[in-house]
């Protein structure tokens, strides 16, 4: 921090004495040095902020009950009374702690497995052997302060403590003690450290991970380099991302409420996504895919249920195998290098977690490879013993095992999984096509990570629909990636979170979170509101999910107050979770089929080179739709191609596209009204009067005027309005503005004629210049139009040089795009007060403009009079001299 730039506003008094006068410099010297700081660091900062924000959220969400607390098992069940097992997934991943740390690795998987057996990859025991290690060797430094005897009763009585009532870190060492630690050690120390490791799971691989995500999907941009002390667009774009990234609720109210470890595989997911998509250096650099693939494995070997990112991994990885720079003579043998060296990195992480499985046996006395160790681990992992059913999940199956379909009656049990698997491939074969073809052609900057988020959501999805014995907490493989594209499609992802949120409902009743429930959708939709507002997020393309989602809200909270008001009948006790499976189930289908379109779509805009230029909406979910509803989505594109060749004269197609424009009725009021002069019309024609006579005796034509300068069309005998005073008038004009409008999204041209009467008669190229001008500074919004249609009346330039230039040097300090971002959230908390600082601006801007043109036009006007009066002078000299 260089205080010598900051020193000389915070000089001392000279007229203080000595004391006051090094009290008042320490003081100034500490506020400059804060101030500096917060401007310098304005961004580290608000990065601080964003996640403290959402690591608090997960904190007291975790004060909350977890699964399967108290033996408790939902408002049916009550606590149960099982002598097998006791509670849910946060005593199984205690219990993992307690196996892998005690036993033998060739035990891990064969260890009692009626409670909580380990069925997870290798990946999470050693993650289980690590927090148990931590657990037990911290708790095992506070052992000596353990209390002798904390259970002295009477004789004839039982002790009344319970498994971890121990006070203290001691009690970590109790937590993972072998067998002890059983049924129900629940202290309060040990449910702080098992949710610690969570949340410091979650912080160094699943937040960085979002992070380093969100910079590669919103890049700094040169005014982020040049004004370091101000919060550019892109900066307050990936601010945003990262917060709703970072609060999806149902992410969070899963591992941090019902307890699980869903971030770390989510994570190293996005980790491999990120690095998977890098961009070659031509054809001598594939380290991006190795190490995501690495990435990737770790992933699978994490969590299982990581096979639903699978497909799209392998078609991208595949098509990025053929993809190839200029040379072009060894594209076999790069072809197959590329694919070696990513399969020699799948099979040498694979091997390195797996292998101590293979090498240790059970009994002491073998030798050799294991086999059946390995084979135990696969058996664990995928019980395809259980059935396809996993609960009442909001996917295919369980909406079709209702009557009158009844597919378990219908299908042999043999025969189901083979099933799903059919349905399963059938609906990621169209992702896993365009995944490849994504890979196979290089694509611009950024948008293979985009290509590569939407597939692996969409085959997440499929499989969540489909597959074999899928679980509530399924959804959430598909939401990560999705959730990262917020500033792409904002409307969708906020849906589908909603949903996906609801979807855990029967799930997090049975974990007594209705609380934090309600309490983080909440949340989480003031933040995307928020975000809406501050990045002006438009979402105009998405008309499919402006009417899905308010339906479906509907139907949501439906649901809710039925559940709560009216009891199901005794022959349906699981109505409501049977209701909840089918709408889910849905919901989900329709958005599945919005992810296939828009994959679909973004590779169309690839191809052809029509991405939009900002960046947030380059693929709106419904608008993908509308492009595979042909004859919906072709007129729009057309109409800027209608609306130029309608301005050339005797074009056939001009009359054609005027039909579908109803006629004007040109009254005698509207053409008198047209004709007024606008006020800057009014102010030019004031510039060119004369303001400066140099010889009263001369004529007119010797007047010189301050605004004529050198050019001669300056005189004041010329009319501004001439030129408007007759092609206008049979409306031909005003066909051609109206179309143009129309194109550009501007409805109610009428309306806006009605109270801008000039645009019946300014040219359509000059009108559609400055509507295009005010649409961009605005986000695509049309309020300010709507407000007052006399913005189009404006000369872009003059709407350049205001809201460009004069605006941000009068309150931003000359910063363009804080002006703008500003104008825009102000736009949307208030339209009126928007409007005053944008006409301010403007005129202001025309103001100065006006004064920097009589000031140029003043040097030039008196340099010819000085001329004029020279040469009159020299000639009645020379007059008077002959006399």
């Amino acid at each position: 921090f260089d205080y010598n730039r900051y020193q000389y506003r915070h000089r001392p008094d000279p007229a203080a004495t000595v004391g006051d006068g090094g009290e008042t410099a320490a003081k100034s010297k500490v506020s400059c040095i804060v101030r500096g700081c917060f401007r310098r660091g304005s961004m580290r900062a608000l990065a601080a902020a964003t996640f403290s924000f959402a690591i608090l959220l997960r904190i007291i969400i975790g004060f909350h009950p977890h699964s399967g607390q108290d033996d408790y098992q939902g408002p049916t069940v009550g606590i149960a009374s099982n002598p097998v097992k006791y509670g849910g997934d946060y005593e199984a991943q205690r219990h993992w702690m307690e196996v892998t740390l005690h036993l033998p690795i060739s035990e891990w998987y064969y260890h009692d497995l009626q409670y909580w057996g380990l069925d997870y990859p290798p990946l999470t025991a050693y993650v289980s052997w690590a927090c148990g290690w931590v657990a037990h060797n911290v708790g095992s430094r506070f052992d000596g302060n353990r209390p002798p005897d904390t259970c002295a009763v009477a004789d004839g009585e039982e002790c009344s403590e319970t498994p971890g009532s121990s006070d203290g870190l001691v009690e970590l060492k109790d937590l993972v003690a072998l067998n002890s630690s059983r049924w129900g050690f629940e202290g309060r120390a040990g449910k702080m450290y098992m949710r610690i490791t969570v949340l410091v799971l979650d912080i160094c691989v699943y937040m960085t991970a979002v992070w380093t995500i969100a910079k590669r999907l919103v890049p700094p941009t040169n005014d982020e380099a040049s004004m370091p002390g101000y919060f550019t667009t892109s900066q307050q774009q990936r601010t945003w991302l990262v917060l709703t990234a970072l609060c999806q609720p149902a992410i969070v109210l899963i591992d941090h409420g019902h307890f699980q470890y869903n971030t770390v595989s989510l994570g190293l997911a996005l980790w491999s996504f990120h690095y998977m998509t890098l961009e070659d250096s031509r054809t001598t650099s594939f380290y991006g895919p190795v190490i995501g693939s690495v990435l990737f494995s770790l992933a699978l070997n994490f969590k299982q249920m990581e096979l639903y990112h699978a497909p799209a991994v392998f078609a991208y990885l595949l098509g990025r195998c053929f993809r190839h720079g200029s040379e072009r003579r060894t594209i076999g043998v790069q072809t197959t290098i590329k694919f070696f060296s990513l399969g020699v990195a799948v099979m040498c992480t694979f091997a390195l977690l797996w292998a101590p499985f293979a090498l240790t046996h059970r009994d002491s006395a073998s030798s050799g490879a294991n086999i059946d160790g390995v084979l135990q681990v696969v058996r664990r992992v995928f019980p395809f013993n259980r059935g396809i059913f996993e609960g009442k999940v909001a996917n295919i199956w369980c909406a079709l095992s209702v009557k009158p379909f009844s597919i378990r009656n219908r299908i042999p049990q043999d025969m189901l999984p083979i099933a799903a698997l059919g349905l399963t491939l059938l609906l990621i074969l169209p992702i896993c096509g365009m995944l490849f073809r994504a890979g196979e052609r290089k694509q611009s900057v950024g948008d293979d990570l985009k290509i590569l988020l939407w597939g692996a959501s969409g085959t997440a999805l499929a499989f969540f629909l489909a597959s074999f014995q899928v679980h509530e907490k399924g959804i959430l493989i598909a939401l990560a990636p999705l959730s990262m594209l917020a500033l792409d499609a904002p409307r969708f992802v906020s849906f589908f979170s909603v949903v996906a949120t609801w979807s855990l409902w029967p799930l997090l009743v049975i974990d007594q979170l209705q609380s934090p429930y309600f309490c983080s959708i909440m949340i989480y939709t003031c933040i995307e509101s928020l975000m809406k507002v501050q990045i002006q997020s438009t979402d105009n393309d998405e008309c499919i999910i402006k009417f899905l989602a308010p339906v479906s809200v509907v139907v949501m909270i439906v649901l809710h107050l039925l559940e709560f008001l009216v009891d199901p009948p005794q022959s349906l006790p699981d109505l409501y979770p049977v209701l909840w499976s089918i709408a889910g189930c849905g919901l989900f289908s329709l958005l599945y089929l919005m992810i296939l379109a828009a994959v679909w779509a973004l590779l169309q805009q690839q191809d052809y080179h029509k991405i939009r230029k900002g960046g947030r909406n380059t693929v709106g979910v419904p608008a993908a739709l509308a492009m595979s509803l042909l004859l919906l989505s072709m007129p729009e594109p057309i109409a800027p191609l209608v609306v130029m060749m309608s301005r050339t004269k005797g074009s056939k197609l001009n009359a054609h596209a005027f039909e579908s424009v109803p006629d004007l009725e040109l009254t005698p009021s509207l053409l008198s009204r047209a004709a007024e002069p606008l006020p800057w019309e009014v102010a030019r024609a004031k510039e060119k009067t004369p303001v400066l006579d140099l010889s009263s005796a001369r004529d007119l034509s010797s007047t010189l005027s301050l605004a004529e300068g050198a050019a001669e069309e300056g005189r004041s005998d010329e009319n501004p309005s001439r030129e408007f005073l007759e092609p206008w008038m049979d409306g031909t004009l005003w066909k051609s503005t109206e179309l143009a409008l129309s194109s550009l999204g501007i409805g109610d041209t009428r309306q806006a004629l009605d109270r801008a009467p000039q645009l019946l008669r300014l040219p359509t190229e000059q009108v559609v210049q400055s509507a295009a001008f005010v649409l961009d500074f605005c986000n695509s919004s049309t309020k300010l139009i709507r407000l007052d249609p006399t913005l189009l009346c404006y000369d872009v330039l003059d709407l350049e040089h205001g809201l460009g230039q004069y605006l941000p040097n009068m309150m931003f300090r000359g910063n363009a795009t804080q002006a703008a971002v500003s104008v825009r959230t102000q736009l949307a908390l208030s339209p009126t007060m928007a409007l005053a600082v944008v006409k301010m601006g403007i005129d202001g801007g025309m103001e100065e403009r006006r004064v920097s043109r009589a000031l140029g036009s003043a040097g030039q006007a008196s340099g010819k009079a000085t001329q004029t009066i020279v040469h009159e002078t020299g000639r009645t000299y020379r007059e008077f001299k002959k006399t």
